[in-house]
């Protein structure tokens, strides 16, 4: 509103600037209209949005501008009376749209007046006043909104727009999982509907006992801002009870004691702290905070109770969803950190679940191994058994498979188990190999070593057993010699 004012008397100014008046009047009348636009800054944020300053500021505001058109300009007579035809259908209307809609055909009237007329008007002189009646127009139907609300709608068109806001909170919520996104949604929806300046959403962390705003309309950007609830008792009120908690003036309700100063110095004059619950838990709050000093109505509250427990399924549904995504990447860490392959596949064999271990041992990535099957990727020796092994009573099998990568060959020794959906239908199966070519390797050459060593301990046994006979042969053969 202050800057719409400003906007109104700056081109007040501006307009006046072009009226025959002398220099000096024209000057000293433009500076009275800005130290007016000066002057609002020396109340307080308290007295300023308060409707009984708002009333004084349009009756104001209303005559010592008409005033001053006057005695700049008092053969302009008709800028003075478009000017109280702009400030009487602001007063009338009350709603800023609709008033801008109904002032073009009163500026457009003066426009063509002020061509007509003998002589001719200048065109910065026609576009000056032009612009200072649409300023007009523009401030005194924004005061006027702010002093007598809205233009009431008929209750049949309000109830319709809570009925489609109301599918297209819910609408959101089906369509998306994003906690922020859907918060936002309804932050913005809420708050536009019921004529709120400040309309937030409040996620509670029950073991710490904090609050953390997860959206909110004045502040976009916010995401989970925690609060200290003991500079707010509204909500600690609502959250202890667990029922509504409804202030239709701040300035008397007990409530608020503690912070009434403060509530009342941004301009808030009426709160509504509607508790977000989901079976026994509450999980945070709808917060909202507004300026007027009419109270709330029945139909605002009940649509904000319809909007907070929609409010309340979209955020268990978005904590759940965390809760399940962060399990999920736990378990993807865990899968992927083991050096094992890790196969999973549905009931037709096609694969599902591919970690690391088997993208390294295989040479297939998981992109790539996705939607083939186990045959593809462990080859047609897949279902032969180990020779070393067999299967289990529980359903598992282990298994020998030599896979072919790259012209190496890689034995694997893997492990297979059959997996069990609802009532004990067969789901797929999972597969666990290790890659053990090394280790048949170092087998392998501990078993030629061991053949080696047995060959060693023959030809021990036989030169001992040929040594013996020997050592007789050549002690008589040196007697002989002597």
């Amino acid at each position: 509103m202050v800057t719409c004012r400003w906007l109104f008397l700056i081109v007040a100014a501006w307009a006046i600037g072009w009226t025959p008046a002398e220099p000096l009047l024209r000057a000293s009348v433009q500076a009275t209209l800005l130290l007016a636009g000066a002057s609002i800054h020396l109340f307080s944020a308290e007295t300023f949005h308060g409707r009984r300053f708002g009333r004084g500021l349009l009756v104001g505001d209303t005559v010592l501008v008409a005033a001053l058109l006057m005695l700049v300009a008092p053969g302009a007579a008709s800028l003075t009376i478009g000017f109280c035809g702009c400030v009487l259908l602001a007063a009338l209307i009350g709603q800023r749209r609709r008033t801008l809609l109904g002032a073009w055909p009163l500026v457009a009237f003066f426009v063509v007046n002020d061509l007509s007329a003998a002589g001719g008007t200048p065109w910065p002189v026609v576009a000056g006043r032009a612009a200072f009646l649409v300023a007009s127009a523009l401030y005194f139907a924004t005061l006027a909104e702010h002093v007598v609300g809205p233009a009431a709608e008929p209750e049949a068109l309000r109830e319709e727009r809570r009925r489609r806001e109301l599918l297209q909170i819910t609408d959101t919520i089906n369509r998306s999982l994003d906690l922020r996104e859907v918060m936002r949604e309804i932050v913005a929806r809420v708050g536009r509907v019921v004529g709120t300046e400040s309309c937030s959403i409040l996620l509670l962390e029950p073991r710490e006992r904090k609050c953390f705003v997860v959206a909110s309309d004045d502040r976009p950007d916010v995401d989970m801002l925690e609060i200290e609830l003991d500079k707010y008792p509204e909500i600690r009120r609502a959250l202890e009870t667990r029922e509504p908690v409804v202030i239709n003036d701040v300035e008397h309700d007990p409530v608020v004691a503690s912070v009434r100063d403060v509530l009342l110095q941004k301009g808030y004059r009426s709160v509504i702290v509607l508790p977000l619950t989901f079976g026994s838990d509450v999980l945070g709050t709808l917060f909202l905070r507004a300026r007027r000093e009419r109270p709330f109505t029945a139909e605002e509250l009940h649509f904000c109770k319809v909007a907070a427990g929609a409010s309340a399924n979209a955020l268990k549904n978005a904590m759940l969803y965390r809760e399940v995504r962060a399990e999920s990447e736990k378990l993807r860490r865990v899968l992927d950190g083991t050096p094992d392959l890790i196969i999973a596949a549905d009931e037709r064999g096609r694969i599902v679940e591919f970690n690391r271990g088997a993208e390294r041992i295989t040479g297939y990535s998981a992109e790539q191994a996705r939607g083939l099957t186990l045959d593809h990727i462990l080859g047609a020796m897949r279902d032969k058994p180990m020779p070393r092994g067999g299967g289990a009573a529980d359903g598992t099998a282990s298994r020998e498979v030599v896979l072919a990568r790259g012209g190496e060959e890689i034995e694997l020794s893997l492990v297979t188990a059959g997996l069990e959906g609802p009532g004990g239908a067969p789901a797929g199966r999972v597969c666990i190999g290790r890659d053990v070519t090394q280790l048949r390797r170092v087998e392998r050459s501990l078993t030629q070593a061991e053949r080696l060593s047995s060959l060693g301990e023959v030809v021990a046994g036989v030169a001992h057993e040929l040594n013996n006979p020997l050592s007789g042969v050549v002690g008589y053969a040196e007697l002989l010699r002597f």
